[in-house]
């Protein structure tokens, strides 16, 4: 079934504005509950909780491991539940937020406005990039090997 350009964009926004709350709660339960060890804050095990948090269950079933990402590289929700979690984080914790009112907040709606803005961008891409295969989120359609030069095979030469 084909959805209308309509629909899929409300979709779409219904469904990024929830994951960004996922991220958000998970990232600061984490710093709430992870001490921190270098630095002033936890700043590894929040982002690492909110971008497993957001990655929409691409490693279910747990059978699976790490065959998503073997098979098409890291997907957009991934990368984007990335972003927003070492964002919301870095911004809510550090003295970037200092005199912001409601800081936690605003943060957390720069998060769902930037996962609606990247999923929309994957999902209806401008007309330049839907002509290549290497617009973001597309999935990898070459299957031509990359030659890696060494230097081993350079000084041999």
């Amino acid at each position: 079934m084909k959805l209308s350009p309509i629909v899929k964009m409300a979709g779409i926004f219904l469904y990024e504005v929830l994951r960004a709350s996922v991220v958000v709660k998970l990232t600061t339960a984490a710093a709430n509950g992870i001490p921190p060890s270098d630095f002033s804050v936890a700043v590894f095990g929040p982002i690492f909780c909110g971008t497993i948090a957001g990655c929409g269950g691409a490693f279910l079933p747990l059978n699976k491991g790490l065959d998503p990402i073997k098979m098409s590289g890291l997907g957009q929700p991934m990368m984007s539940a990335f972003v927003g979690a070492t964002f919301y984080h870095l911004f809510v914790n550090t003295s970037m937020s200092e005199g912001v009112v409601y800081a936690n907040k605003k943060a957390q709606v720069i998060v769902a406005c930037f996962f609606i803005a990247y999923n929309l961008y994957a999902s209806f891409p401008p007309a330049v990039a839907a002509s290549s295969s290497s617009a973001p989120g597309s999935p990898v359609r070459s299957s031509s090997k990359v030659q890696v030069t060494t230097l081993k095979k350079i000084k041999s030469k």
